[in-house]
């Protein structure tokens, strides 16, 4: 038997601060944005093993069924693939990884503007806005990653 290093989910508050159970959005999306995000990270290194369905459900504290479904869907996006008596990897495919680091600034960019506009705030006034927020974050101690 080869050996194999498991992704642990170290960061078990993150999972569930991530997993709104109330919201609109399906359960089992909310876990495939999570995932791809630690993928995105670099928590979730290419070619890494995931831990078993059982054991994440647990984690994110959902049906192993709802879980399955989530990993099915990353399957189908090419960011999991699994090796029949291994278990699931994490894609080695490191453009495709690159897209997605790419991807998700701009589309929680995207949000961040039409929340702002929809809010009355002008398209001129934005950026005053994330200035303001990235000085006060600076003047905490705080850098750019924290």
């Amino acid at each position: 038997m080869g050996s194999f290093k498991i992704f642990s989910i170290k960061r078990r508050r993150d999972i569930i601060d991530k997993i709104n159970f109330d919201a609109s959005t399906p359960i089992f999306l909310q876990i495939v944005d999570s995932i791809l995000s630690d993928i995105a990270t670099g928590t979730l290194k290419p070619s890494e093993k995931i831990e078993s369905v059982r054991l994440l459900a647990s984690r994110y504290k959902v049906n192993p069924n709802t879980m399955q479904k989530s990993l099915e869907k990353l399957g189908d996006m090419g960011f999991l693939y699994t090796e029949r008596t291994s278990g699931r990897f994490v894609t080695d495919d490191v453009a495709k990884i690159q897209a997605l680091r790419q991807e998700i600034p701009a589309r929680i960019t995207k949000e961040y503007i039409e929340e702002m506009l929809s809010a009355g705030v002008s398209s001129g006034e934005i950026p005053n806005y994330v200035n303001k927020f990235l000085k006060e974050r600076e003047a905490n101690g705080k850098n750019s990653r924290n």
